[in-house]
């Protein structure tokens, strides 16, 4: 990193350049840097951490007052967020493969809607999958696991999206994939920390 002094002849100089140089600011110097291409880690495990990092952060706003005002011991212990402790404390529960929970300390009752069927539709580079429940009465989320062969398990390098369950029926596109052969399947989730039973595999084919 070399500072610079009247970049470009100019004062002040941000951005760029053919790929080959960029100019920003560091505690107020300007200096100029080598351009290298931006890292998006995407190992598997990074992958699913994303994921049900999504689900959790979109799902906070749904659930209730009691819930929310569970986490306050976890979070007045931390210092932090009573948002923050709930994320921090299902990521947790998710980095040993256990199911995520809205209150704190998990109830782990409820018994999870069974799942009937799972269907593909594919367009392009991309996938469509269908979950079909017997009832919606207790499920919260599935995982979607996928993996670039004709037999998948649930595990927490095969999730690449966690759904939000809203109806009997939710449909999820996914992708893109490379060329070749997929198995997939759903595994549904209660709030209160309870896994549903897998779904019959499937398998999807990109050309």
């Amino acid at each position: 990193m070399a500072r610079a002094t009247g970049p470009l002849m100019s004062m002040d100089a941000s951005g760029t350049i053919g790929k080959t140089i960029t100019y920003s600011k560091w505690k107020g110097r300007n200096y100029v840097r080598r351009w290298v291409i931006p890292h998006n880690p995407q190992s598997a495990l990074q992958v699913s951490t994303r994921a049900m990092m999504t689900f959790l952060s979109q799902a906070w706003a749904g659930i209730s007052s009691p819930d929310k005002d569970s986490w306050t011991a976890f979070a007045d212990s931390l210092k932090i967020s009573t948002f923050n402790a709930f994320i921090r404390g299902n990521q947790k529960a998710f980095g040993n493969f256990d199911p995520v929970y809205s209150a704190t300390p998990p109830a782990r009752i409820e018994t999870p809607d069974a799942v009937t069927s799972v269907a593909d539709a594919v367009d392009g580079k991309l996938a469509t999958i269908t979950l079909t429940l017997a009832t919606f009465l207790t499920t919260w989320g599935a995982l979607l696991c996928v993996q670039p062969t004709s037999i998948v398990a649930a595990s927490r390098s095969t999730v690449i999206k966690v759904p939000p369950i809203s109806g009997t029926v939710t449909t999820h596109q996914i992708g893109p994939f490379a060329p070749g052969t997929y198995g997939y399947l759903m595994r549904p989730f209660t709030a209160d920390g309870v896994w549903g039973a897998d779904s019959t595999p499937g398998t999807f084919v990109i050309s």
